[in-house]
């Protein structure tokens, strides 16, 4: 292409009139000229169309640069570059800052193409009935005594009490537990009958009475990852079951996760306050909001975090604050219903984000332009060379 045509071309993407595929090349360029960090002469002056090129893709999502809180990432005018690419590569550490990017493509994933998880989920009732819940089951689920319970357009299952007073006969309905599962690659909305909110993270299961109204306590168990805003009632406290771990409130805002292969549970603060608690050992600690409780078998220990960044996966984002690629590749694997090899596994910590929404090979296109990581698909494994 001669230079007059590249001109035009970028003068077509600066004012937006350009074609997807003339978008992708423009994008490719400024990629690879990121990865060199280089300008060779001759070639346009990308130096040049650096903001507008940064703005249109932090445009295509805002919520990258501006939630709540968010942590800054220091940029030099050449660094601006890398974070297009979504990468600044120091002191062993992966900045992560991609918004769907279109990325060149790795011959060993160009064929791999795994949509993220979707909503999706099954309900087990107290009788042993199962229900699937995905976009095409609305309207009432199942109508048990003085309770409904449906499922909206938007993809959340709702229970509301459906009798202005419970009768005798119905008393038993708070005793029965209802069980909402999510797989690998699924995810899910639920307001129970008090009218708390959960979002329950892929992989996970949590276990709940029917209806609160004749209990003297609100208390669910997880397994997993969700996050509860929970309707204020001083009392009748929510707890929340997880293991040896008991998490108490009256109403709040909290994020709770734990996966039985983890090494420990984790209980984040957003809003609030809770009691985090080791029945057996007696153990136990008061959050602030901002504080994450880190509980192992013995012990509770406390420390200071960014909450949006611990719920940003319920907003449709990876947030990684210092975290190793085996744990990075652990959530991903869990978002896109994959397996992987975790033998030679590199130690490299990762910072910064990247959206749920992409599909997974873009998320290991990315991994593998920001760093010396080769990785390749076998059937639904992630293999690292």
């Amino acid at each position: 292409m001669e230079k007059q045509e590249a001109l035009a071309l970028i003068a077509r993407y600066r004012n937006g009139t350009c074609t997807p595929e003339e978008q992708l090349l423009v994008e490719s360029w400024y990629l690879e000229i990121a990865k060199s960090e280089s300008m060779p002469e001759g070639q346009p002056d990308f130096e040049q169309i650096n903001e507008s090129i940064w703005n249109a893709l932090v445009d295509h999502d805002a919520r990258l640069i501006h939630r709540k809180n968010k942590r800054t990432i220091p940029f030099t005018p050449l660094k601006i570059a890398a974070a297009v690419l979504g990468f600044v590569l120091a002191a062993g550490t992966v900045w992560w800052f991609l918004n769907p990017v279109i990325l060149p493509d790795v011959p060993n994933l160009a064929a791999t193409d795994i949509g993220p998880a979707s909503n999706k989920a099954i309900l087990t009732l107290a009788n042993g009935q199962q229900i699937t819940l995905d976009s095409l089951h609305q309207g009432e689920l199942s109508k048990l005594a003085g309770l409904s319970i449906q499922q909206s357009k938007n993809g959340k299952v709702i229970y509301t009490i459906t009798k202005s007073t419970i009768t005798k006969s119905d008393e038993t309905t708070g005793e029965q537990l209802n069980t909402i599962s999510t797989p690998k690659g699924g995810q899910y909305e639920i307001v129970l009958q008090d009218g708390t909110h959960v979002w329950l993270n892929a992989d996970s299961k949590i276990t709940f009475p029917q209806s609160f109204t004749k209990l003297k306590e609100r208390k669910v168990e997880l397994i997993g990852e969700a996050y509860f805003e929970v309707t204020k009632n001083p009392t009748k406290p929510f707890s929340v079951q997880s293991n040896e771990q008991l998490v108490t409130v009256t109403g709040t805002h909290f994020n709770v996760c734990c996966y039985p292969k983890s090494e420990n549970m984790q209980t984040t603060l957003a809003e609030g306050s809770v009691v985090v608690s080791l029945p057996k050992t007696g153990a136990h600690t008061n959050l602030s909001p901002g504080k994450q409780a880190i509980v192992t078998s013995h012990e509770i220990l406390v420390k200071q975090v960014n909450p949006d960044d611990i719920i940003a996966w319920k907003d449709g984002l990876f947030v990684f604050v210092q975290t190793p690629l085996q744990q990075v590749l652990r959530e991903i694997s869990r978002w896109y219903n994959v397996e992987v090899d975790y033998s030679n596994m590199p130690q490299i910590n990762f910072d910064g984000e990247i959206s749920r929404k992409i599909p997974l090979s873009e998320v290991l296109r990315s991994i593998e332009i920001s760093s010396s990581i080769k990785l390749k698909m076998e059937g639904r494994r992630i293999m690292i060379n």
